[in-house]
């Protein structure tokens, strides 16, 4: 079912669902090779990471759904509401799985190491 304005927005779908992808093996390929690191930059660049990812994604869906999705091809809107819902869940998976890796080991330092506030 057609659900998009043309052949040129099919296309820009798939390559920024591949970018999208490779974006998030990068970063959990920074996120493990820098587990333990204490370096103040790293933690910078996980967190510009991380909010790339938590901004970018709705961003995209926002420009998806306002330029490229055809509401007046109403026989996929359905089609459409489950890759949107589907999407959105992959989404936040990643966001979660992203926040784990970059700050797991400042909250497992500060749970083992007694942290603040903590005896």
């Amino acid at each position: 079912m057609d659900i998009w304005k043309g052949q040129k927005e099919v296309r820009g779908i798939r390559v920024a669902a591949i970018l999208a992808v490779l974006f998030f093996a990068w970063c959990l390929y920074f996120g493990w090779t820098t587990i333990g690191t204490t370096d103040p930059s790293t933690k910078k660049i996980k967190f510009i990471l991380w909010s790339v990812w938590t901004l970018g994604a709705p961003i995209y869906f926002l420009f998806e759904y306002g330029i490229l999705y055809d509401p007046a091809k109403h026989a996929g809107r359905e089609e459409y509401k489950i890759a949107q819902e589907l999407a959105s869940k992959i989404w936040i998976a990643v966001a979660t799985i992203l926040a784990a890796l970059f700050a797991g080991d400042d909250i497992l330092s500060k749970i083992a190491g007694g942290g603040r506030g903590h005896p």
